[in-house]
């Protein structure tokens, strides 16, 4: 049986614009997408006044991730995902963690498949790079092997690289045409602006500033040139100035650079720490100045930024309020459900059209981390696709394990539908209609 969604208004990746089609679903594939298809043995389901989109691919998750020191995020890949789902998001590549220091890449990766196996949505990984030696090189070439195209390193933290090998991690990912993700902060920025001000939750963004990040995308660009121009990916980029140089490096010709914001960098300024509840907001880099993010705003229309992520990284309220050292709170937040409804609602509110945001959720992230099935409403793509309405409504029930959203009460325009998977209508009407159906691994 096949089924027919009629008299949709599809995306179309190639024009950036929603137009009147029909998609035919056959299995796990789309077979057509034309403007009228008539076939028998279907089932049609009617989609006019309605938005088809492709599944959200979140490309910066952190499920069941081991933070150290026993803080574990409270999502797993059946919670996380789950919220995922209803938020319209179809597949995630997720940041895997180290858990140790005497783990190694293969072991890690085979203990994330096993964590992965009850995500109802199609799952990556990442991988890390957090150990200062020559074995990390060796296991950054056995990543294509396992299906994993893209690394992760840090310059903060435990698990920071040291610059010298960063700069030998970016020279052999040229060679393996793999996909370096970073985190950039100076530590040593951020443990002198420490000193200088307070631990209350409202001195947290004094204690990484804009700086701190900036100076490190500047510098991993000019590591990235030396090296011959690898892929490098750089993940939560929060600030005006970090952006700029990532820009001004592009105009003289720097290649293979790619930029991530999260929703949450989007969305709030830096004065919700002063608030009784600012410790839900606490994440690094922190949120910033409104001068920040209408310049991400500004570029999103310009398509300076490539990819709006999550950084998804839930904790219990208890680990989040309540503490007035921002030192001893967990630093993440959720939005894995909440993303491409907010960020489709705020666009429209800054009067951004929202075909300008839609590749940024889906078909991007599928072309840069070679998800090659994926993001796209074609021919021989699988059937990730996601049917949303107009509604005017706020949000406010989450459905993964993170116990509060931080976008609890946000007035929202848009509202899922219907969400398929490889085919198969997985969500409907706020329901899960498959709860044996399971996300599978995608090799990339």
């Amino acid at each position: 049986m096949k089924t027919l969604l009629k008299n949709g208004l599809v995306y179309n990746s190639l024009n950036k614009k929603f137009v009147k089609k029909d998609i035919l679903i056959s299995g796990e594939k789309i077979e057509k997408v034309e403007d009228s298809i008539n076939i028998v043995e279907k089932e049609v389901i009617n989609c006019e006044n309605k938005f088809i989109i492709p599944g959200g691919i979140d490309a910066h998750t952190h499920l069941d991730h081991n933070m150290g020191d026993g803080l574990i995020t409270i999502d797993d890949f059946k919670t996380g995902s789950k919220a995922a789902l209803y938020g319209g998001t179809t597949t995630i590549v997720d940041h895997v963690s180290y858990g140790n220091k005497n783990n190694n890449i293969l072991n890690i990766i085979s203990d994330y498949h096993k964590k992965a196996e009850k995500s109802y949505v199609d799952y990556s990984f990442h991988g890390v790079a957090f150990k200062n030696d020559n074995r990390t090189l060796d296991e950054l070439k056995e990543l294509k092997n396992l299906g994993i195209s893209s690394v992760k390193i840090y310059t903060v933290y435990g698990e920071k690289l040291e610059d010298k090998w960063i700069l030998k991690l970016l020279t052999i990912a040229k060679e393996e045409d793999i996909t370096v993700c970073v985190h950039c902060e100076n530590e040593e920025i951020i443990n002198y602006s420490e000193k200088l001000h307070g631990d209350r939750v409202s001195d947290f963004p004094l204690s990484r500033p804009v700086e701190a990040e900036a100076e490190t995308v500047e510098r991993l660009i000019y590591y990235s040139k030396i090296t011959g121009y690898p892929k490098l990916y750089f993940v939560h980029i929060s600030s005006k100035e970090s952006l700029e140089n990532i820009i001004r490096a592009k105009e003289k010709g720097h290649r293979n650079l790619f930029v991530e914001t999260c929703v949450q960098y989007l969305t709030f300024v830096d004065d919700v720490y002063n608030r009784e509840d600012g410790g839900k907001y606490i994440c690094s880099p922190p949120l910033r100045k409104k001068e920040d993010v209408d310049f991400l705003w500004g570029n999103i229309e310009k398509e300076n930024i490539d990819v709006i992520a999550t950084d998804h990284c839930p904790f219990s309220l208890d680990k989040k309020i309540g503490i007035e050292d921002y030192k001893k709170i967990a630093g993440g937040v959720p939005g894995i459900e909440e993303r491409i409804l907010v960020t489709l609602s705020e666009a429209e509110k800054r009067n951004v059209e929202i075909t300008k945001v839609i590749d940024k959720l889906s078909t991007n992230p599928s072309e840069i981390f070679n998800l090659k099935n994926k993001g796209r409403l074609e021919a021989g793509k699988d059937a990730d696709i996601v049917i949303l309405s107009k509604k005017n409504w706020k949000f406010k029930k989450i459905h993964g394990n993170s116990q509060y959203s931080i976008y609890d009460n946000r007035e929202l325009n848009y509202i899922v539908d219907a969400v398929y998977i490889r085919g198969n209508k997985i969500l409907e009407n706020e329901k899960i209609l498959e709860e044996d159906l399971k996300g599978k691994f995608i090799e990339r």
